[in-house]
């Protein structure tokens, strides 16, 4: 139909004057609230951004009253951002003004006598060509109107109502434009008053600048516009949006951005390569032939090509030898490689895919199909570096994100034993920060921050990893130490980081800086336990009263004997596992095994956890080795194969698909009822498929208790059930283990992927063994990012840990979800 857009225009029209009134209500409330009951700074953003919501959809949908009365209260509150100008009657006044100015349009928006002629509504012209436009604005009634006319302009669009949900789609697929709003609602006192910039900077940190970023704002002012083109946007529009406008700007932005996609086609029959070559050039692909397969690797370093093409049979060299050679070679270890070959062979066709390659075509060629493999395998290949980047997070100065430093506190808690070393966690802060907040204001604020952040980098040693997780706010993650070293190590760090003033406007500020360490051992409960504890050493250190170095670390020196505590000590929680289990207490956590070339989740390690009055989880390692009573063992691994297979049974997806993995205690391998209770729940369960629960066997046991461990494997395979191999690779037995007998997975050793260059001979031989009898490998704390890109290339796909993904109590669906749950500092 026609009028389609102008049907839908006046539908979400109608939606928006209807909800009018109850944002007339909302901007009073708010506003009642901070004049005569509580003034704070994040309600004074609140009501800002009301007002910018309404002074960009205002004149949309033809009120362009209530756009010139929002756009003035939000001026107003812009310019009065710090919360100690708004205590004068006066500025009240001025606000009382705008507001009772404000609320009366809104209330009387549906008198006809407002209402202007709106353009908007004219059918758009289809000339989006299905480019992909990902729309970020929590004013839902403009995103959808958005939506809808981008549509029906030819776009395929999604919507978000914040950045952290479109960082999640981020991770799954790649827009050709990203157009997002410049403020969000904001929470904390050092928010960015502009939110959206920082949006934009995590997702070209995210995905590369590739991917073109427009801002869209009801703010003109010249700040706004400078601060969009310094973090890199691609284009800044005003609202009222032109609609038409907004589609010429699209267009003009993704053609600008749109990557030359070099393709090096290598094939001796010099005819056949022009002509597949003429095809991608046609699609605006650089093409690049060579006839002589011995020069590829030459030729490839001078082209650097983003995809090859490569003929099967090839005199010299033929195609898989080629291929293999081209990913052990660490420039090409992720090139995405295309197979043509006029063999129908089976056998030559299962060659070609053991080598992980990304697509196999069969010649003669159809053209459409060449284009799609190749678009596919570029658009795949992106996603897989992305996701090989999320997956690391670590910048060249040790800097990680919050997630992932957290992630790498929980996997130490993991490990930590009680010793006279451990772990730390440094809690680093400046004092006085609400002084300085005052004197600088935001713009000062941050730039002593990036200047705190660059000094802290240049302090942080090759076994430190740190994030900051505030302003002028960070904590550091330090390997296991003595407490002598650690108090050192911590001294050290504040001598450098005050060594010298800092420049903040364009004078010298002396700053004192405190430092609480919290240690991590079996005491330890959770990563919130860790870094509360290294809080609450922060404040005594600022309480000390001395400024110098020796008393802000004086509360530390006082806890030397009881290094786990830090400054604080929590109380353990009452675990009392004598007579029964307490099931009330137990839950289940589920961590991914993540394919990183597929975005679906289909492994998962089932772990057992320990509820706290609080609600938060402690981990196995820090309750288990209460339970001294061998049955009771029995029992909790009966209740988890019985827990996590209804959990799995209560969910569609994971009940056609999913696959988990089950840990057991030493005495419950050796109990053959266990074994007969788990196949008839697996019998009764009706799962579809083989193997679809895992038992994993650690390798040490299967040494050491070779018969049983025979005996076991075999019984459990009769049963349909699989078995895993973990920390394979440990002892040098492990090749004849694989000899003797078959698992369906094995899971390397942690010692062996943390140290690839020194043990990449062992994996080699291990992976190669476990192709041989069809076993599925597993690599586990992979942190390094050439590690996993070496471990893919040698065939590993299967990837578990903290820093791939975290463990929930849910089935995560897709890869890197959890990552993304909020914005970053």
């Amino acid at each position: 139909m026609p009028d389609t857009f102008a049907k839908e225009f006046q539908l979400l029209r109608s939606k928006y004057i209807a909800n009018l009134t109850e944002r007339a209500s909302q901007i009073s409330e708010l506003w009642s609230m901070l004049r005569y009951l509580k003034w704070s700074d994040q309600g004074l953003r609140a009501l800002q951004h009301l007002a910018h919501q309404l002074a960009g959809s205002g004149d949309t949908f033809g009120f362009p009253a209530i756009s010139h009365a929002a756009r003035q209260l939000e001026s107003y509150l812009t310019e009065h951002q710090n919360p100690a100008q708004l205590i004068g009657g006066m500025e009240r006044k001025v606000i009382d003004e705008h507001i009772a100015a404000l609320t009366n349009l809104l209330r009387t928006a549906a008198d006809i006598s407002q209402q202007v002629p709106v353009q908007q509504s004219a059918e758009p012209v289809k000339q989006g060509h299905n480019k992909k436009i990902f729309i970020v604005d929590d004013d839902t009634a403009l995103s959808a109107l958005l939506a809808v006319y981008l549509r029906s302009a030819g776009f395929e669009v999604t919507t978000f109502e914040s950045p952290a949900s479109c960082m999640q789609q981020l991770e799954q697929e790649l827009p050709d434009a990203v157009l997002m709003d410049l403020l969000f609602p904001t929470e904390g006192r050092f928010a960015n008053p502009m939110p959206g910039i920082t949006a934009l900077q995590d997702i070209h940190q995210r995905v590369g600048e590739g991917i073109p970023v427009i801002l869209i704002s009801s703010r003109s002012d010249l700040n706004a516009r400078l601060q969009a083109l310094r973090a890199g946007g691609a284009g800044y529009l005003t609202k009222p949006l032109d609609f038409p406008v907004l589609v010429k700007t699209l267009l003009a932005t993704i053609e600008q951005h749109e990557p030359v996609h070099r393709v090096m086609i290598v094939d001796d029959d010099q005819a056949v390569a022009e002509f597949h070559a003429g095809i991608l050039r046609n699609q605006g692909m650089e093409v690049m032939c060579v006839n002589q397969a011995m020069q590829t690797f030459q030729r490839a370093a001078q082209f650097k090509p983003a995809l090859m093409i490569l003929d099967m049979h090839m005199p010299d060299i033929n195609g898989v030898e080629l291929a293999t050679l081209l990913r052990q070679e660490p420039l090409f270890t992720l090139l995405p490689i295309i197979f043509l070959t006029a063999d129908h062979s089976e056998k030559v066709h299962e060659r070609i895919q053991a080598l992980g390659v990304n697509g196999l075509l069969t010649k003669p060629v159809e053209p459409a199909m060449l284009v799609q493999e190749c678009q596919t395998a570029l658009h795949n290949t992106q996603l897989l570096k992305s996701r090989i980047e999320h997956v690391i997070r670590k910048r060249d100065n040790h800097q990680v994100t919050r997630h992932f430093l957290f992630a790498a506190i929980e996997n130490e808690l993991q490990r930590a034993q009680t010793s006279t070393q451990s772990a730390a966690v440094y809690y680093i802060s400046v004092d006085q920060l609400e002084k300085l907040d005052k004197t600088y204001g935001y713009s000062g604020m941050a730039e002593l921050h990036d200047a705190f952040c660059e000094r802290l980098a240049n302090v942080i040693g090759s076994q430190e990893q740190w994030a900051a997780i505030a302003n002028l706010t960070a904590c550091v993650l330090v390997s296991a130490r003595t407490t002598e070293h650690h108090q050192q190590r911590a001294r050290h760090i504040i001598e450098r980081l005050t060594a010298e003033p800092y420049t903040v406007q364009g004078e010298d500020r002396e700053l004192h800086i405190c430092i609480g360490v919290a240690y991590l051992n079996s005491t330890n409960l959770n990563v919130n336990d860790v870094i509360f504890q290294a809080e609450k050493a922060h404040e005594s250190a600022q309480q000390s009263g001395d400024k110098g170095v020796a008393s802000h670390l004086a509360a530390l020196a006082d806890n030397t004997e009881q290094p786990a505590t830090g400054a604080s000590t929590i109380s353990e929680p009452q675990i009392d596992i004598t007579d029964t289990l307490p099931l009330d207490k137990l839950a289940l956590s589920y961590q991914p095994v993540v394919n990183l070339e597929n975005n679906d989740i289909n492994h998962y390690d089932v772990l057992v956890r320990w509820r706290r009055e609080d609600g938060e989880l402690i981990s196995a390692a820090n309750f288990l080795h209460r339970i001294e009573n061998p049955k009771l063992l029995v029992e909790l691994d009966r209740w988890i194969l019985q827990s996590a297979v209804n959990a799995m049974m209560a969910d569609s997806s994971t009940r056609e698909s999913a696959t988990l993995f089950l840990h057991l205690s030493a005495h419950t391998l050796q109990q053959k009822l266990f074994f007969s209770f788990a196949t008839n729940l697996m019998r009764n369960t009706r799962l579809r498929g083989n193997r679809r629960i895992v038992f994993i066997l650690e390798e040490s046991w299967v040494i050491a208790e070779a018969s049983a461990a025979r005996t076991l494997v075999k019984a459990l395979q009769d049963a349909q059930c699989g078995v895993c191999l973990a920390r394979a690779g440990e002892s040098p037995e492990a090749l004849h283990l694989l000899d003797d007998l078959v698992f369906n997975y094995i899971r390397l050793s942690t010692g062996l992927t943390g140290e690839l260059a020194k043990h990449e001979e062992r994996i080699a031989q291990l992976i190669a063994a476990a192709r041989t009898q069809e076993s599925r490998v597993i690599a586990t704390h992979v942190e390094d990012a050439r590690h996993l890109a070496a471990l893919w290339q040698l065939g590993v796909t299967l990837f578990q840990g903290f820093f791939i993904q975290p463990p929930g109590n849910v089935f995560y669906k897709k890869n890197d979800l959890a990552y993304n749950k909020a914005h970053e500092i």
